[in-house]
């Protein structure tokens, strides 16, 4: 059901520029496309938080699917979070994501976890259409 209200979103976004900070279509950062996608695909309700706040609000799987989220840390040395990157997993093995110099697809190669979202577990509200 995520990935079906995902993927018009995040795909027409792909190779937009990183931001530092970022939550619109001018530029994002990891968090901050997962965020949008994620609200604007009309499946999650999230606000804006950051990778670990999106990792807190998941349930941690074992096996990603498409629409599943991708985490990974270590990755920014002046963070004091754990999870300090988050991507959307759209499957094999591959996941867009912001980073670098734009919004990419990637591997989910060195993920910390995967989480999805589930409507008893997660503190974000399920839209209904």
């Amino acid at each position: 059901e995520i990935l079906i209200g995902l993927v018009g979103s995040e795909m027409c976004i792909r190779d937009r520029p990183y931001v530092w900070g970022g939550y619109s279509p001018s530029g994002f950062d990891c968090s901050g496309f997962v965020c949008y996608v994620l609200n604007e695909s009309g499946v999650w309700s999230i606000g804006r938080t950051t990778a670990q706040g999106l990792y807190n609000s998941t349930k941690r799987i074992k096996t990603p699917k498409p629409g599943d989220l991708v985490f990974w840390t270590n990755t920014n040395p002046n963070s004091q979070n754990l999870i300090t990157h988050v991507g959307i997993c759209i499957g094999n093995g591959k996941n867009i994501q912001a980073g670098g110099s734009n919004v990419h697809i990637g591997s989910n190669g060195g993920a910390y976890a995967y989480g999805r979202f589930i409507k008893e577990n997660d503190k974000s509200k399920k839209k209904t259409k």
